[in-house]
């Protein structure tokens, strides 16, 4: 299964074996409506981890 990047457009192969099957999950997804999650490469996840770890404020020292 191959999806796109959402930042860059890279694609990114998602192997299926990855994502717990079975009855009860086949149920779920059905009630459930389709949305399109969001999907980040490598790069694009360290990127935002990186600038959501700069954006925080350093601690007061008391």
């Amino acid at each position: 299964m191959s999806m796109c990047c959402s930042i860059c457009g890279r694609l990114i192969e998602k192997k299926e074996d990855e994502t717990p099957s079975g009855d009860w999950l086949e149920e779920a997804l059905a009630l459930k409506p389709k949305q399109k999650s969001t999907v980040f490469c490598q790069m694009c996840e360290a990127k935002l981890r990186k600038e959501a770890d700069d954006s925080q404020k350093p601690r007061k020292p008391m």
